[in-house]
């Protein structure tokens, strides 16, 4: 591997790698120049406005995680879906949140978190504010 190319964008790498999980594994595997255009990439990355199904936001999802880094889904079997998308090298996710309304998946949150903040664990609806929890159950953000 020379390259890789994410949302029509190639970057070459900055060295040639066997296969993609030598690149993978490699914690230098992008050019630092680069991180600052790709992170842009990631976080302007357009996301539809509602899914038919939660297995067609779960594809949309992987099709928007960088090559090589990494993607969460949570509460999978809960009416409010969380996914997390690593922003390659910069400290922070770019994280989406749908619920269910009827047979579709709507996005209701589209927001980013630095990773010291605390890891999301999970999200609920609560007196009409939606609440994002870390293992603990300590309340990291809300949005009403």
């Amino acid at each position: 591997m020379r390259s890789v190319t994410y949302r029509g964008e190639t970057f070459q790498l900055p060295r040639i790698y066997a296969d993609f999980h030598d690149y993978r594994d490699d914690s230098e595997n992008l050019p630092i120049s680069e991180l600052p255009r790709i992170a842009e990439l990631v976080r302007s990355a357009p996301i539809a406005a509602s899914f038919s199904t939660r297995q067609d936001a779960d594809d949309a999802f992987f099709k928007l995680m960088f090559p090589g880094y990494g993607l969460a889904m949570l509460q999978l079997h809960d009416p409010v879906a969380l996914y997390s998308i690593e922003i390659p090298k910069m400290n922070e996710d770019r994280w989406v949140v749908l619920v269910q309304e009827g047979s579709r998946w709507v996005v209701v949150d589209d927001f980013l978190w630095p990773v010291p903040a605390g890891y999301i664990n999970g999200a609920k609806y609560i007196d009409g504010s939606l609440r994002y929890f870390d293992r603990q159950g300590k309340v990291l953000r809300e949005k009403r």
